[in-house]
Order: structure tokens, then sequence, then C-alpha cells
């Protein structure tokens, strides 16, 4: 829906990258309504993997209602740990939402906030300046979650 509306913004790329069960759907989707904003890749190597990671604007990650409470998406340490600003579309009471709020590193919507993600990713296309500052508060969280100090987190 997000990249439906920006199709007309031509400095925002939609890079999807893996072969999740909604891949297909997508697909379809991105064909059906002609969008030329969305690109798929299927997994990167595991050696180009961090320069994938940080050629990212800003990188999202979703979460759903059954596993919003209990999960942090493994990726987002990695994403942490090369400085990437993250836009999360999740429930609001996500442990992701606590993680950005502490971290100051992006911004969190549910799902059916398309037009305030419209606006985030427009604000932050045009404001390279809060995406560098996002990118090095995520890249200062990555130094909280390593296996050094994993104990505080038992």
């Amino acid at each position: 829906d997000v990249a439906e509306r920006m199709k007309d913004n031509d400095t925002v790329q939609f890079l999807l990258i893996g072969q999740g069960k909604l891949r297909p759907e997508l697909e379809a989707r991105v064909k059906e309504q002609s969008l030329t904003n969305c690109i798929f890749m299927d997994f990167l190597p595991v050696d180009v993997l961090p320069y994938s990671l940080a050629s990212a604007d800003l990188a999202v990650i979703t979460l759903n209602e059954e596993s919003a409470k209990v999960s942090v998406p493994g990726k987002t340490y990695d994403l942490l740990g090369v400085g990437a600003p993250l836009m999360c579309i999740t429930p609001p009471d996500s442990e992701m939402v606590r993680l950005i709020k502490q971290h100051q590193n992006g911004a969190s919507f549910e799902a059916d906030k398309v037009d305030d993600m419209v606006d985030y990713i427009t604000e932050m296309s045009s404001r390279p300046e809060l995406r560098q500052q996002l990118s090095y508060n995520s890249y200062k969280a990555s130094k909280e979650y390593t296996k050094n100090n994993a104990y505080k987190y038992v």
C-alpha cells in the first residue's frame, strides 16, 4: 500500500529481499498495480549481507499481532550494527516500539497507518540530517546488544 501511494515519487525505491510466504502475493500486487518502485531479490550470500543491510536508507521490520509481544527479529540487531534507521510496522505494545523509543533510531506504525508511513518515508528522504542522526543512534544502540553484555537481558 505504501509503495502504491508513493509510485509517483521517483526518489524512493522499495527493495524486498527474501523468499517469505507473502512474496508471491506481493509480486502479483506490484505487477497488477504496475509499480516500478519495487524490486524483488532473493536472499543474498552471507559475505555480501552486511553491504546489503548497510545500503538501506531506511530498514523496515514488520511483526504481526501474534509475534510482536514476544519477539524481536534477529535481523534487527544486524540492522542496528550497520547503523540502519528503522521503520517498524507492528502493534503499539510491541518490544520493537520500546526499542525504538529507547534508542530514538526510527519510528513505528500500526499496519493501517499507511498515510503516516508515507509521510515518514517522505520526511526521511528529504531530511538527510535526520536520517544521519537516526543512523548514528542505531549504530550506538548496537553496542547495547553484544554477546559480551547479553547477561543484562537474562
